[in-house]
């Protein structure tokens, strides 16, 4: 049984990865209409733009959902920006189109946060998997960690990953549009680098600080902090959480260790009650 709290988009094939691979992460199409919905309904916003980095397949697929429901529910498209990520140049494109959007009631932002920019060179040796088996409703569950073949790797923070770069440069260069978000930008972890930000939402999975409608949310945050000495840096956590609670739940259902029940099992979920909340 293989968990992923990522890789999500329905282009997964079975015959490439096996049919024991499952995610607790909500599509991208399920994250866009939702956050359409609720800037639609609940903000009363009309008028949306749309800025995707095309370096993505997955951002694309976000921007790509949410305008269809945009404009199902009878919203307006002002503009669309698509560009690909290169700290060299930074965001002075999107900049200068949004600056031209009197029209847009807010921005729909299609990538990810992450630190800024850097490169690390770094030379790597194989690692054998290791197990650990920890007690989970009294089910013995071996917890898995791959090891790892490469050769001087070169890791670039803030390519792919530009949504830090590109929300400070909207707001270093007074736009105060309201932005809007998917998870690809949860945490907290950047919010120093920009500062007094504010008219900023993004759909997460719940909340870090303790303030979640849903107690059992604050409990894991809770107990999350009293384990890790701070909070979660982002509801991210609660997706690996969850993958273990539908796990064990399965394996319990089934009586067994054995992949196969498991999975048997974890197919028949409908609603069911994980903290990230009700999962099929």
């Amino acid at each position: 049984i293989a968990f992923s709290s990522c890789a999500l988009h329905p282009n997964i094939s079975i015959a490439d990865y096996g049919s024991h691979i499952y995610t607790t992460m909500l599509s991208p199409m399920a994250q866009s209409t939702t956050l359409a919905d609720w800037a639609f309904r609940k903000k009363g916003w009309r008028n949306a733009y749309l800025v995707t980095n095309s370096e993505s397949f997955h951002f694309k697929t976000l921007c790509n959902y949410f305008k269809a429901r945009w404009q199902e529910l009878g919203g307006t498209v002002t503009g669309e920006n698509s560009y690909k990520s290169s700290p060299e140049k930074g965001h002075r494109g999107q900049t200068a189109r949004l600056k031209t959007q009197n029209d847009a009631d807010f921005a729909f932002l299609c990538t990810a946060s992450a630190l800024p920019h850097r490169t690390s060179n770094k030379s790597m040796v194989s690692t054998p998997p290791t197990v650990t088996f920890v007690w989970i409703n009294g089910i013995m569950m071996p917890i898995v960690s791959a090891g790892f073949t490469s050769e001087h790797t070169t890791i670039k923070i803030g390519t792919v990953f530009d949504g830090l770069g590109l929300v400070k440069s909207l707001r270093s260069e007074k736009i105060n549009l309201p932005l809007v978000a998917a998870a690809a930008m949860d945490g907290d972890f950047w919010l120093a680098d920009v500062a007094d930000l504010s008219d900023f939402y993004v759909g997460v999975y719940g909340s870090i600080f303790g303030n979640d409608p849903d107690p059992r949310v604050n409990g894991f945050v809770r107990r999350y902090t009293e384990m890790y000495g701070m909070a979660p840096s982002s509801s991210h956590a609660m997706l690996g959480y969850s993958q273990v609670e539908a796990w064990a739940l399965a394996a319990e259902r089934a009586g067994s260790l054995d992949a196969d029940a498991i999975a048997h099992e974890l197919d028949k979920f409908a609603g069911e009650p994980l903290l990230i909340g009700p999962t099929t």
